[in-house]
């Protein structure tokens, strides 16, 4: 039988202390952004004289008032905090990220800071994110700049967005436009202020919601705008798999609204109604609108029959 002297003891604990400390001494590459703005790609705007491209070692930072262009590739990240006023756009296709989730903590894959954080999503570009979106913050700020989520024609998947809601002059928006599809596991929020869900109507339609279970109460309010939308259409803007609670604010172009009601704008009928889980929007010519197609039609076939004749 082996037998331990002490000198073969602290042998042994002087080797399992270093191997400790190689294992754990390893920690996320801190990435801070240098100039007012520029491209995400340029190695020499960042810090550590490379730019962030892994999604397990990488925490980066935007600093306040900064503005970051994903412009020129596809990148990776860990963990992205967009400060006070700083701008994180993706844009263009064949471009975006990909962020991790286990360097920024309790599954987080990016922060939006609570003054004016913005992060947008733009043109064919696609951002994946494998833990939580987080929107706003507990702070006061003296000047009011909105935290935003945005996308246009573009796309964004994340786990969780969860709304922090932390003053109540500040909306946590997350703003889809036409042609945008955000896909989330579900939605949280930190109080019940919650957050601001904005579809907003553009020349070819409206962008969309598709999520797991949809709780409308932790969204808490939900703005629909007609835009530059002219033509007739039927749009899904939120596509769950089930539905819990309800909105505490609806709003169609700035006005209080009640699902299933029919509002006219220009000469078209508008109706937002519930279906089974989804959210769905309807755009039909108004009644007036149907009866001069009719006459004129009838007018059309009137005139083909006496030529015929």
């Amino acid at each position: 039988m082996k037998i331990n002297t002490p000198s073969t003891l602290r042998i042994s604990l002087l080797c399992t202390v270093l191997l400790n400390g190689v294992l754990c001494s390893h920690a996320a590459t801190v990435y801070s952004y240098l100039p007012a703005s520029g491209s995400w790609g340029t190695a020499a705007n960042w810090n550590t004289g490379s730019y962030p491209n892994d999604t397990n070692d990488s925490s980066v930072t935007i600093g306040s008032g900064k503005t970051v262009n994903v412009n020129d590739g596809s990148f990776s990240a860990g963990y992205i905090f967009v400060g006070s006023s700083g701008v994180l756009t993706a844009s263009g296709a064949g471009h975006g990220l990909t962020i991790g989730n286990t360097v920024g903590g309790s599954g987080q894959s990016i922060a939006l800071s609570g003054n004016g954080g913005r992060f947008t999503i733009s043109d064919g570009a696609v951002v994946q994110g494998a833990g939580t979106l987080i929107i706003g913050d507990a702070s006061t700020p003296g000047t009011v700049t909105h935290p935003r989520l945005e996308i246009t024609k573009a796309s964004a998947t994340f786990s969780t967005l969860q709304f922090i809601g932390g003053n109540s002059n500040v909306q946590d928006q997350v703003v889809l436009n036409e042609g945008s599809s955000l896909t989330l596991g579900s939605i949280t929020t930190g109080s019940a202020q919650g957050g601001y869900l904005i579809f907003n109507g553009g020349a070819t339609g409206f962008g969309s919601l598709v999520i797991g279970a949809f709780a409308a109460n932790k969204v808490v309010n939900l703005q629909i705008n007609s835009g530059s939308y002219l033509a007739n259409g039927s749009f899904t803007l939120i596509d769950a798999t089930s539905w819990s609670g309800a909105f505490s604010s609806v709003l169609f172009d700035g006005s209080a609204y009640t699902f299933g009601t029919d509002v006219t704008v220009g000469d078209r009928t508008w109706n937002i109604n519930r279906v089974g889980s989804d959210l769905v929007l309807n755009v039909v010519p108004e009644p007036a609108t149907w009866c001069l197609l009719g006459s004129g039609m009838f007018a059309v076939l009137y005139g083909l029959r006496r030529r015929r004749h």
